[in-house]
């Protein structure tokens, strides 16, 4: 028993102190001046057929289909992949390619590394669903040379659609604006986490004394 709490007590405290330096590296965003971006077009190349590709990801700790497509930044230059929008809910929505045109926004242009978690679903390229954002093998799907230098476009504010109802939209920071993604939570979210983990640490070792007390296994003071 008293393993499992301290490695559970070890567990908690950790978790908070992840929380506690989220919340410090928030105040220091929030300090920050904001960043500027340059407005960049990619016409979409439609006449690769198929669909956007869909690519899972977070925002405002909501779960997205973020949805890509091929194109070139003012139509030259190599091909590169852009975010058009992001759907909410568990199922993707298909967005074909055809009619899409031109997109113009402040955006960010960048090679984005592939990073896969140790536990990040593997890709499902069958049914189109990307847990990792691999440009190189994205690219590559719709007919292009499998290029590890390809580029993505991504906006500084992102569409995200309700999945049943398309029309229903809300604008929201695009958190993969930059290499490592932006935490879009408020600072003081974060502080609460941490005082949530913490607060569960100093319960179990409350918890633990008390059980081991009413046992008579603690004595404290001298026996008389």
């Amino acid at each position: 028993m008293t393993v499992g709490v301290l490695a559970a007590l070890a567990v908690l405290l950790w978790l908070g102190d992840w929380q506690w330096d989220k919340f410090r590296s928030g105040l220091e965003q929030e300090a920050a001046p904001p960043p500027s971006y340059e407005t960049v077009t990619v016409l979409v190349e439609a006449e690769r057929g198929g669909v956007a590709r869909q690519v899972y990801g977070l925002i405002d700790s909501e779960a997205v289909w973020r949805r890509y497509v091929p194109g070139r930044v003012d139509g030259i230059g190599e091909p590169v992949l852009t975010l058009w929008d992001a759907t909410s809910g568990p199922e993707p929505v298909e967005l074909p390619l055809f009619g899409l045109g031109a997109i113009e926004r402040p955006s960010a242009v960048f090679v984005r590394p592939v990073k896969r978690g140790a536990f990040t679903a593997p890709d499902d390229i069958e049914n189109n669903r990307w847990y990792t954002f691999d440009g190189a093998a994205l690219i590559e799907t719709y007919g292009y040379e499998a290029d590890p230098e390809t580029r993505v476009v991504e906006p500084a504010e992102i569409t995200v659609r309700m999945m049943d109802d398309l029309s229903r939209k809300r604008i929201a920071i695009n958190p993969y604006v930059t290499i490592e993604r932006i935490d879009t939570l408020p600072p003081q979210r974060h502080l609460g986490y941490a005082l949530s983990w913490w607060g569960l640490a100093a319960a179990l070792v409350g918890v633990y004394l008390a059980f081991h007390g009413a046992k008579g296994r603690l004595r404290f003071g001298s026996a008389s």
